[in-house]
């Protein structure tokens, strides 16, 4: 989906049943410079936490 030329952030968040308030892994905020436009970004979700996997080489 493409980002308005404006946007400098995407924000994810995962409603969890108990999410870790102290250190906000619950949330992920990505720069635009963390995205491509034709490479898809993963993120892990478990153990209440969301994880963004590094890129692949």
């Amino acid at each position: 989906m493409p980002l308005h030329a404006e946007a400098q952030f995407i924000a994810v968040v995962g409603f969890f049943q108990s999410p870790d308030l102290s250190q906000n892994t619950w949330r992920l905020v990505l720069s635009r410079g963390e995205l491509k436009a034709n490479a898809a970004r993963i993120i892990d979700l478990r153990e209440n936490r969301l994880r963004l996997r590094p890129w692949r080489q």
